[in-house]
């Protein structure tokens, strides 16, 4: 099962993955891998959490999707002279409960270890905030 995280929603900036289907058929007694992209047809049974495109070449997630998914998965079926062949693509979706709180523990800002302020200058660099 794979597993994507939904940035999305936190950074406003869509995600995408590629999906690579691959078929692998016999022809007498030698196997060959086939080209199928053309007789596929992909959908999402879950909207909410994620998107795929119908003719299956990515999964997606925008601001749109809002939900995660602990069980899901991705139809993709493969209609080959009239004989579909059907499978699914197991996901998992991940996503932040909002709104996304921060609580910094340590409120003294001090020097960072081992990192020094520009060539030429021996002084050390500190935290800052802003």
């Amino acid at each position: 099962q794979a597993e994507v995280l939904n940035l999305a929603m936190l950074t406003g900036n869509a995600q995408s993955w590629p999906v690579t289907i691959y078929a692998v058929a016999r022809h007498t007694n030698a196997a060959a891998v086939l080209s199928v992209s053309a007789a596929l047809r992909c959908s999402s049974n879950d909207t909410d959490a994620i998107y795929v495109h119908a003719n299956c070449s990515g999964t997606f997630i925008n601001t749109n999707n809002s939900a995660g998914a602990p069980r899901m998965s991705v139809a993709v079926a493969f209609n080959d002279s009239g004989s579909v062949v059907t499978a699914e693509l197991p996901l998992r979706v991940w996503v932040a409960d909002l709104p996304v709180t921060v609580v910094a523990d340590v409120v003294e800002l001090g020097s960072v270890a081992g990192v020094f302020a520009d060539a030429g200058v021996c002084s050390q660099l500190a935290m800052q905030s802003s």
